[in-house]
């Protein structure tokens, strides 16, 4: 969901690169659309696992989800989990300004920056402490206000 594929995997890599120095297990699901794929290994290179079957037909249990597309068609099935979502807002499709403000009340919420150089860069001090947080409590108002129907 970024403008350039080259981009969007720098900023993969960034974020997987952080995870791993945080020992975070990571269960990688590359996105299904783009004019390129990630390669093949491209999780494991990191030590994590990939998966690329459907989303919906993934049972695996986890703690989190990190997501970077608030208005993917799987975001709806992961607020219903109830799990801690770290949403990194690359800053497309732009958000309007109550959506954005439901979005921060359910989830944690992290701006990613795009530079003219068409590099994503997110410095992770957000992150670093909301997964700190031992509990995590969320408002479901943006969920059941945009995903009610779906």
């Amino acid at each position: 969901p970024i403008f350039h594929d080259m981009t969007y995997f720098d900023w993969q890599i960034k974020l997987l690169s952080h995870l791993k120095k945080n020992m975070v297990d990571v269960i990688y699901k590359p996105h299904p659309e783009g004019a390129t794929s990630p390669p093949h290994d491209f999780a494991e290179s990191f030590g994590f696992q990939s998966i690329t079957k459907k989303f919906e037909k993934i049972n695996d249990n986890v703690d989190a989800y990190i997501i970077d597309f608030i208005f993917s068609s799987t975001t709806p099935r992961i607020f219903e989990t109830r799990k801690p979502v770290f949403f990194f807002d690359l800053g497309f499709p732009e958000i309007l300004p109550n959506a954005l403000e439901l979005i921060k009340k359910s989830c944690y919420y992290s701006e990613v920056k795009y530079s003219a150089d068409s590099k994503l860069s997110n410095d992770f001090k957000e992150f670093d402490q909301f997964i700190k947080n031992d509990e995590h409590v969320f408002d479901t108002s943006f969920p059941d206000l945009y995903f009610k129907n779906i």
